[in-house]
């Protein structure tokens, strides 16, 4: 009775979910749990049900308890079943998504390595769920700036997703933007560009042309060409960008303000200054309306707001906006993040320009401090 009981309202929770009654799910598998634990602390359906909820407080952005929940379910389950059984490895890679989602960033690599291993010796490389495992640990390289332990791993991952899907399917494009992005990352700007088109093409196709993600897709493209030093391919493709998010957003949007500092800075390096001032402007604006005048996004504003003066001969200018960016900086991220010492650099470049060596050496040799434990 207790095993019909847990059943039946396994499934109600798992109709309530699909239909989005979170309420209702919790409910059920709350109520799940409870009917589970008449048959002992330790068996199986606990585990299950424990997952259940977990999954649902994921979704619903409760990860704490989520966490809470995996726990208990891969105790019981590494007791029961092995440490090597599907099921472990379901729990690890919920885990490492909770512990993402929490910042816990440095517990994550381990428990994605585990249920890589696992999915791989009990099912095979080729196997889906393999190949999901191995997309996530690369996901994870890439998240955290190992670039070069993530191309392989996303190159394989990509090489096997591909073929049983259909060449549309939105999960390859969205994995096809990633190791784009991973190869971009490393200087390979060539190789990122076929990624980046490809993925481009199938959301305009799946989405259509003035969809969100197309936008986005379009920018990541252009940017990639403007690192290649293409700026004639890319301005475009920046200009497309911006009208699909002012239509879809309206004029006082932070993706519409990214979009117009975007459009400034390809003017400035290819110096057309006069259609490259307004922009840098508007977009400054935008961001200290919409985000607050202390937002990071401003700072960066003001930072190329800043280079751009620079060139221009306008050093207090410069100067002025500057220590600007350098006190949004320090207000948000603390005295030594790379920021801080980024700016620390312009504005030392700043000074030595205008004769003011001893300031200008004084602001370098704290911007090396800085950059240099940075790197380390």
């Amino acid at each position: 009775m207790v095993n019909e009981n847990w059943e039946n309202l396994k499934r109600q929770g798992q109709k309530a979910f699909k239909a989005q009654d979170y309420e209702e799910c919790l409910k059920c598998w709350t109520s799940a749990l409870e009917e589970a634990m008449k048959s002992g602390p330790e068996n199986l359906r606990i585990a299950t049900s424990c997952v259940d909820l977990a999954q649902l407080y994921i979704h619903t952005n409760r990860h704490e308890e989520a966490e809470s929940l995996l726990n208990r379910a891969l105790n019981i389950r590494e007791a029961q079943q092995g440490k090597e059984h599907l099921h472990v490895a379901e729990c690890l890679s919920l885990l490492a998504r909770t512990h993402l989602a929490q910042g816990k960033i440095e517990h994550a690599e381990d428990l994605l390595k585990r249920t890589l291993e696992i999915r791989q010796k009990a099912l095979g490389q080729d196997h889906p769920k393999a190949g999901e495992s191995r997309r996530a640990l690369g996901n994870y390289y890439s998240l955290v700036g190992r670039f070069q332990e993530a191309e392989p791993i996303l190159r394989q991952s990509l090489t096997l997703k591909e073929s049983p899907l259909a060449p549309d399917n939105l999960e390859v494009a969205d994995s096809l933007k990633t190791f784009a992005r991973v190869l971009r990352k490393l200087g390979e700007y060539e190789e990122a560009t076929q990624y980046y088109e490809r993925a481009l093409q199938i959301k305009e196709k799946v989405l259509g042309s003035d969809h969100l993600d197309v936008a986005e897709g379009l920018r990541s493209l252009a940017n990639n060409y403007s690192y290649m030093g293409d700026y004639e391919r890319a301005e475009p493709l920046h200009r497309r960008s911006l009208e699909i998010f002012e239509k879809n957003l309206g004029s006082d949007h932070p993706e519409v303000a990214t979009g117009l500092h975007n459009l400034a800075v390809l003017y400035h390096r290819t110096n057309k200054f006069s259609q490259a001032e307004p922009l840098f402007i508007r977009a400054l604006q935008l961001f200290s309306s919409v985000l607050g005048t202390d937002h990071p996004e401003v700072a960066t504003t003001l930072v190329s707001m800043s280079l751009f003066y620079e060139s221009k001969g306008r050093m207090e200018k410069a100067e002025s906006l500057s220590r600007q960016a350098l006190g949004i900086y320090e207000k948000n991220f603390g005295s030594d993040h790379v920021n801080v010492g980024m700016s620390l650099r312009n504005l030392a470049n700043i000074c030595k320009t205008q004769g003011r060596m001893s300031e200008a050496e004084d602001l370098q040799k704290r911007a090396d401090q800085i950059l240099g434990a940075a790197r380390h």
